[in-house]
């Protein structure tokens, strides 16, 4: 990635500054020159660093098992004689958010969920996105799940004669659960990773910015003819405009060949290499999701028919925490309480942190292919 070129930086540097202006000034008139030059100034020392860091991601060695237009259904080539050989032994399909690039599975070789996976005994299979925006039939959201997530799960599902257990990160999980409520045959569980369902719930933080933000972005769209992944980036900048000035500052004095900051790169890279939602799906989300709440008042419907997460048929995990800022706890926890014997996962880590984070081996990862284990035919490898 050139980093030199990011722009999706700019909307955060500066909600950053009008923040000093408009909100700290108030309540340190005195103050306010000094401590802003210094703490923007320590801010873009990280900013400089960051893209000046050397680590590059090496694309995954992944070979493409399906494909329909830019959607791919990807698996490890490494793990190729391991799969051949394995019987009886779950299989798991990754299906990231619909705003960001599937990577985050598979971040780096030492924090790859996917990897990790398929280490542990499992199959493991990662759902790419691509571009959706580049597909001009591609209208709604009841497409995108008909077309392509459903399409890849009953491929996946026929290959390995057996449902799928499936794995929704984000808006991933949301779609997730339509597609389940849509063929509840193709799925042996879910696992519904800070999954957002009543959009109206918790603070409404985002909700507000969403509906300042609307007028806007539906302009926008109209001209774009898709939704600008710089957008996404300017309406969760807004959520926190200091969590910028404090993540960069501590990059700034972190030792520059350490892990840590090596992680701190990827997670950004993955951050700032956005994704544009086609124009009548990225309209459904704002409007039928976020204003009107469909799901979180139970009138969303695919092919006619109501999607209820009270009548899905199988097992589920509703991951969600309640230090997630993108999607709060009482935004997700709904899914769980409306879902007979949903189980719940509440780690202690922030919305990107239960899947890449430096927490999220140990203390999420295993809990949740516990979870899969004991909702499959097959029994936990021994220790």
């Amino acid at each position: 990635m050139d980093r030199s070129k990011i722009r999706a930086l700019s909307p955060h540097i500066g909600m950053v500054s009008s923040y000093w202006r408009h909100v700290y000034a108030n309540e340190h008139e005195d103050d306010i020159g000094g401590a802003a030059s210094c703490t923007i100034e320590c801010m873009m020392k990280g900013v400089q660093a960051y893209r000046a860091h050397p680590y590059e991601r090496v694309p995954g060695d992944t070979e493409i098992l399906w494909q329909e237009g830019s959607v791919k259904l990807l698996a490890l080539q490494e793990a190729d004689v391991a799969r051949d050989t394995k019987k009886d032994v779950p299989v798991i399909l990754l299906i990231p958010s619909l705003i960001n690039r599937a990577f985050i599975f598979d971040l780096k070789k030492e924090r790859s969920f996917l990897r990790w996976l398929n280490g542990q005994g499992a199959k493991a299979y990662l759902l790419d996105w691509g571009e959706l925006s580049e597909d001009q039939d591609l209208h709604c959201v009841e497409d995108v799940i008909e077309k392509y997530l459903l399409a890849a799960t009953r491929y996946l599902a026929e290959k390995e004669g057996r449902p799928v257990h499936a794995l929704g990160y984000c808006l991933g999980g949301t779609l997730l659960v339509g597609a389940a409520a849509h063929t509840p045959s193709l799925f042996s569980s879910l696992t519904l990773l800070a999954a957002p369902w009543d959009f109206h719930a918790g603070s409404q933080a985002l909700l507000k910015r969403v509906q300042f933000w609307t007028l806007s972005a539906l302009q926008a769209i109209d001209v774009e003819k898709k939704m600008p992944p710089e957008w996404v980036q300017a309406l969760f900048a807004s959520l926190d405009p200091m969590f910028t000035v404090e993540k960069f500052s501590k990059f700034s004095q972190m030792d520059q060949g350490a892990e840590e900051a090596e992680l701190f790169v990827a997670v950004e890279d993955w951050l700032n290499d956005g994704v544009a939602l086609p124009a009548g799906v990225a309209k459904e989300c704002i409007e039928n999701w976020f204003l009107k709440n469909e799901t979180g008042e139970e009138a969303w419907c695919i092919s006619g028919q109501n999607v209820g997460p009270q009548n899905l048929p199988m097992p589920v995990c509703v991951v969600t925490s309640r230090k997630d800022r993108l999607v709060e706890y009482e935004t997700a926890i709904p899914l769980a309480k409306n879902i007979p014997g949903a189980e719940i996962l509440d780690p202690e880590c922030g919305h990107i942190g239960m899947i890449a984070g430096r927490n999220s081996v140990e203390n999420v990862w295993p809990k949740i292919l516990d979870f899969i284990y004991r909702h499959d035919t097959c029994k936990v490898p021994a220790a």
